[in-house]
């Protein structure tokens, strides 16, 4: 049976050392290992914080540019709106402007005597024709107040010329004198009968609305040139 023997103090200082030397290494791995470990995780970790950042930058961007291009259609499109809108109310002030100096001419020429009556026979014989009256009908030609002299002269030829085209016609008609057109009224007639149920009204400026109205399209085009909006024509 061997013999333990027991160590010097100096051979078990020796291997308390190596004891110490051993752990020492030990932990100082074990702490490199941790160490490493968490550089690793802090990485993953940092990346995948910068991914998703990136990635909400990425959409906040994308978002503020197509709510920026949004707007910029929108402003376009007011812009646009605002400019043709502007475009046709000079266009349509310019088209009143050539009506109201046609309506000026007519004015100046109805102030030549003869030039009127001619418009007044002319208008009253359209109005009888409108009227169709063949049965001795009491037919009242309304005219301006000063206009009453003048017209009279003018109807009885437009009366004549009415019957002269409707065989077997007769017809009963005066020009109004206790009943007008309006001051407002450039001239004209307004024929009425069956007490004022029935009646056409033939005045210059009814006439100037009906030409206004056809010419309309013409002029504007003749003024503006074709619109480039449309598509096709009649």
């Amino acid at each position: 049976m061997s013999e333990v023997r027991a160590l010097s103090d100096e051979q078990a200082g020796l291997e308390m050392n190596k004891l110490i030397d051993f752990i020492r290494h030990e932990a100082l791995e074990k702490s490199q290992e941790i160490k490493l470990k968490a550089d690793e995780d802090f990485n993953i970790e940092k990346a995948k914080i910068v991914r998703e950042e990136s990635v909400k930058l990425e959409e906040s961007f994308e978002k503020e540019v197509k709510q920026s291009q949004v707007h910029k259609q929108i402003a376009q499109s007011k812009f646009t709106n605002a400019s043709r809108l502007a475009v046709l109310k000079r266009q349509q002030e310019l088209l009143d402007n050539v009506f109201e100096e046609a309506e000026r001419i007519l004015a100046e020429r109805i102030n030549d005597a003869e030039t009127y009556k001619m418009f007044i026979e002319t208008l009253c014989l359209e109005g009888l024709e409108k009227l169709g009256l063949t049965d001795g009908e009491h037919v009242r030609v309304l005219v301006r107040n000063h206009h009453v002299s003048a017209a009279k002269d003018a109807v009885s030829k437009a009366v004549r010329r009415y019957l002269s085209s409707v065989e077997g016609a007769k017809l009963n008609v005066e020009v109004a004198d206790n009943e007008y057109l309006p001051d407002s009224s450039i001239g004209g007639v307004r024929l009425t009968t069956l007490e004022g149920r029935i009646s056409v009204t033939n005045t210059i400026q009814e006439r100037l609305s009906l030409c206004q109205e056809k010419a309309l399209p013409a002029v504007r085009t003749h003024l503006f040139g074709p619109s480039p909006n449309r598509k096709f024509y009649n």
